[in-house]
């Protein structure tokens, strides 16, 4: 099956290159009906634009007019010098080509050169308030005067700079010497104009909220372009007035958007800020306008972006028209090429061949031709994907700690294969453009990417949780044991959680929409907090059993009443295995205030009981009983040789007690009574070949004749006729001891294993 689907990809690939090949080579001249640019020299000489529908020849003439050589085109290639000279310097040069400096170079050569920059900065600046603070238009600029000069503004008003622009001997148009030499005079009163506007302008509280990037139409402009250039998307969006888009899609429409309007204003004509007004308030601005649509600023009177100029609805409504209009009109020459790294989309429609534009079923052939190759590369990287993700994953699935299935490892995994051919889809659909893909593929897609999201980290979490436990089982440490489920059950829950917010998202909720939700949550959190008091008490309770740690999966325990093993430990409960092979679920919020009495930290096992002798014993024979004990607890290998108490503590209605009181050191139950069984079973051993008798609750009744000839002869004590001092009887006590340990035990040296029961098969 993957052979077939390699040929089938293969075949593909190659259908699709030798189709673009061949569309190529016959579409290798641009079909007539191309739109000239806005900045040829064939544009209309009256001022107006350039028709969208007008036939021009779309090649260049082979030696271009120079700008100078008329006073319009002067004025434009000046201001557009200085607009470039802020990150080309060298274009400074050619803004001070269009002044006038023969008076000063007739003077001081050198000081024209040197002033030459700062009287260009000075003179944009002039222009710059005749155009915004003066309200003079550049219109006034004839292309084709009839006399050897012009001024600006064309008529002289009272405290207003008049900038006079003369045909020098060279037959081209510059600002005269006269109006060069104003230019100190001219700045300093348009310093003062400006300062007497701010004092008159009332305060506007609004528009010191609002950024400096959106203040006015100039920056609103400027910060477009400037964030288009750099590749901030982002920042473009924000300079368009989206609000009729809905919410959860403006994020994808707007930056579609912004991509479509600069690929139309490279199309139109150079942007010249300082042409644009530069002041807060005023009328919408418009840039451009024909029969397809129009680019125009507005300023927001309401919402949550009052006071900001943006590109205002009737821009974004006629964005498409616009597109579609200029979509085979070439690019601005003057402008630099698009960077593939900052806009690949702008970059690929310049790239693309206008014989590969035509349309079927409203989409154009190359972005057929597109869909076919993302389908084909995200198959591609989709099984190159799993094979690297399962490549990395077995080393940790399948280890000397760690057995997991292959197969299982390989389904664990696919799904972030599957995220990566999903994630090739929205590059590929994003780039390519496709009309009607905002209203019907995104939402799609969104929604598919997010469940497999959430399926692939379910799965991942699965897959890391068994690699991790299956390390935890074969170290020492209980701790692991318990907070590797409980890990994974709460990381699943954020992931289920997040999961179900993207969702919302994906759908077409707003994000408003979905933070009221759970704000709606939190204004509802005295009922839902009361209704969910046990299982918020339970997580912390669970959280208490890893911090404070009062045991360990596999510890002997008491909680309460209950008893046993201790299973396992979960966000909501912990579960008890008991001694009769039932289940115990403690909430975990009872374990907060529950006395746990772990017996499974034990390091020793207290034997504490009573050996009940009868009182026909004599004090030699419980010397010697008592010392024979005390040497089987040295001798016993798991038997506390450190603290041990063996001693004659009480006389009993029908018994002598011996208090025996020792340890075993053991980590588990069962090897602890094997041990007590051998102690014990020594202890009798020892009593018999002592002559020790074990005492149980008797009554002796003794029948004495007051009148009888003589006494019962006393008893005959075997020990006390062999032994004359107690010395001798501890020795006599130890000696039998040793012996019978030796019988027993065999060599102190040899440990017995952990007692364990057998497997049943």
């Amino acid at each position: 099956m993957n052979r077939w689907m390699d040929l089938i990809v293969v075949v593909s690939l190659a259908a699709w290159l030798a189709t673009a090949s061949l569309s190529l080579a016959q579409n290798s001249q641009p079909p007539t009906g191309v739109q000239q640019p806005a900045d040829s020299t064939d544009a209309p000489t009256d001022g107006g634009e350039p028709d969208a529908t007008t036939s021009q020849p779309a090649t260049q003439p082979d030696h271009a007019p120079d700008p100078l050589s008329s006073p319009a085109t002067m004025m434009e290639d000046f201001l557009r010098a200085m607009a470039e000279s802020e990150t080309k310097p060298e274009r400074i040069k050619d803004a001070v080509r269009c002044l006038d400096l023969s008076e000063l170079r007739a003077k001081d050569l050198e000081a024209a050169e040197q002033q030459g920059p700062l009287l260009a900065k000075d003179l944009e600046q002039i222009i710059e308030a005749l155009l915004n603070t003066y309200s003079a238009s550049r219109e006034e600029i004839p292309k084709q005067p009839k006399t050897d000069s012009v001024f600006f503004p064309d008529e002289p008003k009272e405290n207003v700079p008049q900038l006079e622009l003369a045909r020098s001997g060279d037959g081209l148009w510059r600002f005269s010497a006269d109006t060069v030499a104003a230019i100190p005079e001219y700045v300093e009163a348009v310093k003062v104009k400006k300062k007497e506007e701010k004092k008159e302008a009332p305060k506007d509280t609004v528009m010191d909220q609002v950024p400096p990037a959106f203040r006015t139409p100039r920056a609103t402009m400027r910060t477009f372009i400037e964030a288009m250039v750099e590749g901030d998307k982002n920042t473009a969006r924000e300079c368009l007035d989206l609000s009729s888009i809905p919410e959860a899609s403006r994020g994808e429409v707007g930056t579609d958007k912004a991509e479509k309007l600069k690929f139309v204003v490279d199309r139109i004509a150079m942007v010249v800020f300082v042409d644009i007004p530069d002041q807060p308030d005023g009328d919408p601005y418009s840039w451009y306008v024909d029969e397809q649509g129009r680019i125009e600023l507005a300023r927001q009177e309401s919402g949550d972006k009052k006071g900001y100029w943006l590109f205002n609805k009737a821009t974004v409504n006629s964005i498409s028209s616009l597109f579609k209009a200029k979509e085979n009109v070439k690019r601005l020459a003057s402008l630099e090429q698009e960077s593939f790294w900052k806009n690949p989309r702008l970059w690929i429609l310049d790239q693309i061949p206008p014989g590969l534009k035509g349309e079927v079923f409203g989409v154009q052939t190359w972005q057929w031709l597109g869909i076919l190759v993302a389908l084909v590369l995200s198959y591609i990287l989709h099984r190159i994907t799993l094979l690297i993700f399962y490549a990395i994953a077995r080393p940790f699935g399948q280890s000397k700690t760690v057995a997991i299935l292959p197969a299982h490892i390989k389904d664990s995994v696919r799904p972030l294969s599957m995220l990566v051919m999903m994630a090739v889809w929205w590059g590929g659909f994003r780039l390519l453009g496709i009309p009607g893909i905002h209203t019907f593929v995104w939402p799609a897609l969104k929604f598919a990417m997010t469940i497999v999201g959430v399926w692939a980290a379910y799965r991942l979490i699965d897959l890391v949780s068994q690699i991790f436990e299956g390390r935890a089982a074969k170290t020492d440490s209980r701790l692991d044991d318990v907070l590797v489920p409980l890990v994974r059950k709460t990381v699943k829950i954020i992931v289920v959680a997040v999961g179900i917010v993207f969702i919302l998202k994906a759908v077409g909720i707003s994000e408003n929409i979905v933070n009221k939700l759970f704000a709606g949550l939190g204004l509802g959190g005295l009922a839902f907090a009361l209704a969910a008091k046990d299982t918020i008490a339970n997580f912390f309770g669970s959280v208490t059993v890893v911090l404070d740690r009062p045991f360990q999966v596999g510890d002997w325990v008491k909680v309460g009443s209950a008893e046993g093993t201790v299973e396992s430990v979960g966000l909501r409960s912990s579960r008890i295995r008991t001694f009769y092979n039932s289940q115990v679920t403690i909430p975990n919020a009872d374990l907060m205030s529950a006395t746990v009495d772990n017996m499974g930290r034990r390091r020793y096992r207290r034997i504490s009981c009573k050996v009940a002798v009868t009182y026909s014993t004599t004090p030699e024979q419980l010397d010697a009983f008592c010392e024979g004990i005390r040497e089987l607890i040295r001798q016993h290998p798991f038997t506390r040789k450190d603290y041990y108490l063996v001693w004659v503590s009480e006389f009993a209605d029908s018994s002598i007690n011996i208090m025996l009181y020792c340890f075993h050191e053991t980590v588990d139950w069962t090897t602890e009574m094997r041990e007590r069984h051998r102690l014990f079973l020594d202890i009798m051993r020892l009593a018999r070949q002592l002559g020790v008798e074990f005492a149980f609750p008797t009554q002796t009744i003794h029948i004495v004749k007051e009148d009888a000839d003589a006494a019962a002869p006393p008893k005959v004590d075997v020990i006390a006729h062999s032994t004359k001092t107690a010395a001798d009887s501890l020795e006599l006590g130890r000696s039998a001891a040793q012996k019978i340990a030796k019988a027993s035990i065999g060599n102190p040296d040899d440990i017995p294993p952990k007692f364990e029961f057998p497997k049943v098969e």
